[in-house]
């Protein structure tokens, strides 16, 4: 699960732990990511006086053929490459935020970690940092930094994430952001065997 709510302070990490609990309780019913966010969004409409709203990506990862089954709730799309740094294609579809509509459009998809490949998650705070000119980081540098690590010889997952932080650190030049960021990336090393996420 990456999530991120829209507002900053104590009521949004308030609201960022409210539905952190609600996911991790419909997560344990087995129900399908899709209908998890479903019932948490009803949740959070009667629990939501300040009007925040929350973006999630809930995915399940099949470490035995490594299909990615995900629900994705106005947050950013996942990335995936092969263990040649080659993107693969993820299908672009709408997908509204939790706590706002009674019957938000919630992106649903099936796609495929080949083995050696790499699955990266990210916040939005990662495409908007922004460095000196004002020139925010971009999807397009994410996807170059995804590739251009990816067929580096190969580095602990841990390293490989810690490396792709601090570039975009070192591209901020020093300018306060707005927005924390946060990356999750998980490297399928075999067929079968998928190790935890680092983030």
């Amino acid at each position: 699960v990456v999530a991120d709510v829209s507002d900053k302070g104590m009521s949004a990490a308030l609201f960022m732990a409210l539905t952190r609990s609600l996911i991790r309780a419909e997560a344990s019913r087995g129900i399908p990511p899709v209908e998890a966010l479903r019932r948490v969004n009803f949740h959070l409409l009667n629990m939501n006086e300040a009007g925040m709203f929350v973006t999630v990506l809930y995915g399940i990862l099949h470490p035995a053929n490594g299909e990615f089954h995900y629900a994705r709730a106005g947050h950013e799309l996942p990335l995936v490459c092969d263990g040649d740094g080659r993107l693969i294609d993820v299908p672009i579809s709408r997908g509204q935020p939790l706590g706002v509509l009674t019957d938000p459009d919630v992106d649903e998809q099936h796609i495929h970690v080949p083995p050696g490949g790499r699955l990266v998650l990210n916040t939005d705070g990662v495409t908007d940092a922004i460095n000196r000119q004002q020139k925010p980081f971009g999807v397009e540098r994410l996807r170059d930094l995804v590739t251009s690590f990816a067929v580096l010889p190969r580095i602990s997952t841990q390293t490989n994430c810690l490396a792709m932080f601090d570039t975009v650190t070192a591209y901020c030049e020093g300018t306060p952001q707005f927005d924390d960021f946060t990356l999750v990336i998980v490297e399928s090393t075999a067929q079968g065997n998928l190790p935890q996420p680092v983030t």
